[in-house]
């Protein structure tokens, strides 16, 4: 199960850009880069591992608030806003099975340029 899709000139930050009332920011960032997707589905089949689930997430925790904000500045973009949220227990998604069995190794989506 892959978290939110970016790379290249995909990136969900550009959906987002100049929107207003945003209800999810103080949710937990979950992205995946492209390459990683791929990466996993061919270890999948390599391995010949059937019948498993992963969650194909980065290693990244912050709001989505925090990352979308910063990463819009960086990119010139108009910045999104959201609205109070408070979330008392934001989903958090490991990753960590998907490290141990298809040796992922995930990109930082703050480094995303």
């Amino acid at each position: 199960r892959p978290g939110g899709l970016y790379g290249d000139k995909r990136h969900p930050v550009f959906f987002l850009a100049g929107r207003i009332n945003l209800t999810t920011g103080d949710e937990l960032l979950h992205l995946v880069h492209r390459d990683e997707c791929i990466h996993a589905i061919i270890n999948l089949i390599e391995s010949k591992i059937f019948g498993e689930h992963f969650n194909l997430v980065s290693d990244l925790r912050i709001l989505k608030k925090v990352y979308y904000e910063k990463l819009a500045k960086k990119l010139k973009l108009p910045v999104p806003q959201f609205i109070e949220n408070p979330v008392s227990n934001p989903t958090n998604i490991s990753n960590q099975k998907s490290k141990d069995l298809l040796k992922l190794i995930y990109q930082n989506p703050e480094d995303y340029s």
